[in-house]
């Protein structure tokens, strides 16, 4: 029923003697079976030492939604799952979380904004470091710029007995 009602079926068994027995049942309709549009209210708290938000849903008579953490990760959910969330940010930066309810034909969303820093740069990963030739006769190329960034390094050579040779 389009309003969002609730449907009763049933029937009544005769077994003709004299003895019926009936079974009724209540279903919602494919709008939910609310008694009026979502209402959507939701908050959310940054903390920042371990870089994560957490969303707390208290929203009534949806039936699903979707959080977009403004990152390219998005959580869907059902009116029946947990009501808190918790997102991790791996990168410095300005999200917009977008937190949506939806209920038959009505929808609702709220916008957070997000700053997120403090989050370490992580090494560049050392596989992407190269010596050559080996074995040298004294001329070694040492190669290790993964990022194309101007790098600031120091360099230590040590023989296979551990010595400082350069």
């Amino acid at each position: 029923l389009p309003g969002g009602d609730l449907l009763f079926g049933g029937f009544v068994f005769s077994s003709g003697g004299g003895v019926d027995s009936q079974d009724g049942w209540i279903m919602r309709t494919n709008c939910l079976g609310f008694n009026g549009p979502p209402i959507l209210e939701a908050s959310v708290n940054h903390n920042a030492e371990t870089h994560t938000v957490t969303l707390y849903n208290h929203s009534q008579r949806f039936g699903d939604g979707s959080i977009d953490w403004g990152d390219g990760t998005i959580t869907t959910f059902t009116e029946h799952d947990t009501t808190v969330f918790t997102h991790v940010y791996t990168q410095n930066g300005e999200y917009n979380i977008q937190f949506n309810i939806n209920a038959c034909y009505h929808h609702d969303s709220l916008s957070f904004h997000q700053t997120v820093s403090g989050i370490p740069k992580s090494e560049p990963p050392i596989s992407e470091f190269s010596t050559y030739p080996n074995p040298t006769n004294g001329l070694l190329t040492l190669s290790y710029n993964p990022t194309g960034e101007t790098l600031n390094a120091g360099v230590q050579i040590f023989d296979m007995a551990g010595r400082l040779v350069y």
